[in-house]
């Protein structure tokens, strides 16, 4: 018998170990939650109030979203703190208890009757600011109803509130949207920007050209003055340009002239492109019946996919025929307006 003593007062003091244990772990917990006695304002049983604390404390737990603290624990923190389970019967008592125990939310409710139906009703309470955060009641036509209408009142009365775990979860996931329009915005950026410039940097440029100008001839020898004769110039053709180092390309424009020759200059060509625009001078030769020395000088402006251009070609040649011993001097001057597009990547 003196055993059987021993063994109890020892499984008693291993079972308030666990106790304070778990109390310890749920009163420093991040989303607690106490689940004080329902007030009995209906008549029915303890036993039966006792029951309904326990299936609401249950059907809370079930959300997963709050640490609710045990019974047994709340029973004894309460003595441990100087209070009495009555108090708990006070709101305002259990606030300032909900403070005490370290909880952040509290559920504070009651058992009513009206007519023949039993009302249970609760609140959830913000221990931080005792500010009342929701509300939710049920009617049960006996108290047998409560075990399948709990889980409802349960959704119904805790949805609202917004747990340490929620702001968490809720701050984790704008950081995560904003870190992802950041970087969407950031990639977006960036895409612009070499799109921006993208036409910039392509190693090939093909166009087409169409333009008019004038031809010039005159020649003296040494028995005559100067004589000569100018005539219009029309051209229609292409242009192939690659890009050989940063300022520097070779062009080659191939145009038909006037329905009786073609007009193929070869040119090397400082080339800037600042901004939207581009900027060529460039000096080559030209072969066709005006053959020379050749200038030319264009601007264009990105524009679409491609560059719209417009070229001044100048092309001069000074010669002699050497049977007659006439000096004669040809030039052809040609306006272009073109539009070329880029390929391939430098």
């Amino acid at each position: 018998m003196k055993n059987n003593y021993i063994l109890e007062g020892k499984m008693k003091r291993i079972l308030a170990v666990i106790v304070m244990i778990l109390a310890a772990e749920v009163c420093f917990g991040q989303n607690t939650l106490v689940v004080t006695p329902l007030q009995n304002r209906a008549g029915v049983s303890n036993n039966d109030i006792r029951t309904l604390t326990t299936l609401l404390g249950n059907a809370i737990t079930k959300t997963m979203r709050f640490d609710v603290v045990d019974r047994d624990a709340l029973e004894y923190l309460t003595q441990e703190n100087k209070f009495q389970m009555s108090d708990w019967s006070d709101q305002n008592k259990s606030v300032q208890m909900g403070k005490v125990l370290n909880a952040n939310y509290i559920v504070w409710g009651e058992v009513s009757r009206l007519d023949q139906y039993l009302i249970l009703s609760a609140r959830i309470i913000d221990v931080r600011n005792a500010k009342q955060l929701d509300t939710a009641d049920i009617q049960l036509q006996n108290m047998g109803e409560a075990y399948s209408k709990m889980d409802g009142f349960v959704k119904d009365l805790t949805d609202a509130v917004k747990t340490d775990i929620v702001r968490e979860k809720e701050a984790a996931e704008n950081e995560r949207r904003q870190s992802e329009q950041a970087y969407q915005a950031q990639r977006y950026t960036a895409q612009a920007e070499q799109d921006r410039v993208a036409w910039k940097n392509k190693r090939w440029y093909l166009g087409a050209i169409v333009g008019g100008g004038v031809f010039n001839l005159s020649y003296t020898d040494e028995y005559s003055d100067s004589e000569g004769w100018t005539d219009e110039v029309f051209a229609i053709g292409g242009q192939a340009q690659i890009q050989a180092a940063r300022y520097f390309a070779i062009e080659m424009d191939l145009a038909y002239r006037d329905n009786i020759s073609l007009l193929v200059s070869f040119l090397a060509e400082f080339t800037i492109q600042p901004g939207l625009f581009e900027i060529n001078a460039g000096i080559g030769y030209t072969l066709s019946l005006s053959a020379g020395l050749s200038f030319d000088a264009s601007a264009g402006i990105h524009v679409g996919p491609g560059i719209l251009f417009a070229e001044f070609l100048q092309i001069t040649d000074i010669g002699t025929l050497s049977e007659e011993d006439v000096s004669r001097h040809l030039s052809t001057s040609v306006l272009f307006v073109g539009y070329k597009f880029g390929f391939g990547h430098r």
